[in-house]
């Protein structure tokens, strides 16, 4: 049989179905005729990893374990090289790092591509807080870019008090709003800040007297709920991330291998044997209107719960 000349409907049948970003790579790299038929950007989204720490030392590696594989992976990023970087945000398959030493410098990253975008310097007001973020990609905007967006706390570390946005192609600075009128309003303030920049944005969220509304509760006992990304119209993954920084993921698409589309999958410690506690995934399944325990993730792992990734190579 003639490899090299199988149909192209074929080979995307079967790249469609690799859940891990190495065996795509392995997959284009057999002959010449498939990476021409298959380009590196085909596949939109690969099965989550669940980011392992939120520190990144000197060896610049971030590691990553895999639901599909069960196993770990180590990704080298120079792009963090030079600096203690803490990993405060992830999405469109890119993570933010915030410097340690200067906590107004940040980065946007593919671990997978290795391509970095340095972002503008957070403004003033959030030197000395802890911040968190997330970005958006084009399936969320309606256009082929990219925004951040990067929230602080009180030291309690319970109330959100401001949210910078920023859009990578704006080419301007960061959108500074009150963090009541930003997170139920996600989408209408990204589209407004690419149609008419930062200062526009501002100044129209600071005329605006209306109170935030009612927060979502996706999972029980789990408020404020919010979308941070999705395969375009809810037909691919769906992550979204409530008020205490826990991320859950919805596989609305059937290539979830192994994962109810009817529930919603999150990570949590439970007491597994005897008085023990272990981080789980675990699933909240939306007609039952029950949690269980899915599985057990090995190692060990620090209190910061729920840091999904879905890895691509398309941004």
């Amino acid at each position: 049989m003639n490899w090299a000349g199988l149909h192209a409907d074929i080979l995307e049948s079967i790249s469609a179905r690799l859940t891990e970003p190495k065996d795509f790579i392995s997959f284009r790299a057999v002959c010449p005729q498939w990476r021409e038929t298959i380009t590196r950007t085909a596949h939109a989204r690969f099965l989550p990893w669940i980011l392992k720490s939120d520190e990144v030392g000197v060896s610049v590696n971030v590691l990553f374990y895999s639901l599909s594989s069960e196993k770990y992976q180590e990704i080298h990023v120079p792009a963090l090289k030079g600096r203690r970087t803490r990993l405060a945000g992830f999405g469109a398959g890119h993570l933010i790092g915030i410097d340690v030493d200067d906590d107004l410098s940040a980065v946007l990253v593919n671990p997978l591509t290795g391509e970095s975008t340095a972002l503008p310097r957070l403004p003033e007001r959030f030197r000395g807080t802890i911040t968190y973020g997330f970005a958006a990609d084009h399936e969320m905007l309606r256009e082929d870019d990219v925004s951040v967006a990067i929230y602080n706390w009180w030291p309690t570390g319970h109330v959100r008090i401001q949210v910078a946005l920023w859009r990578r192609r704006g080419g301007h600075g960061w959108a500074v709003l009150p963090s009541e009128r930003f997170w139920t309003r996600m989408p209408k303030q990204r589209s407004r800040l690419a149609a008419h920049g930062p200062e526009v944005l501002e100044g129209e969220i600071a005329g605006d007297g209306e109170e935030g509304e009612m927060e979502m509760q996706w999972v029980h006992d789990m408020d404020g709920a919010h979308l941070m990304e999705h395969g375009g119209q809810l037909r691919d993954k769906v992550i979204f991330q409530s008020a205490d920084t826990c991320c859950h993921v919805l596989p609305a698409g059937d290539n979830f291998v192994g994962l109810s589309k009817n529930s919603i999958y999150f990570l949590d410690r439970r007491r597994r044997r005897g008085d023990a506690e272990a981080y789980c995934l675990c699933k909240w399944d939306l007609l039952q209107r029950v949690a269980t325990v899915v599985e057990e993730i090995p190692g060990d792992w620090d209190w910061n719960l729920g840091r999904w990734f879905l890895p691509t190579l398309k941004y």
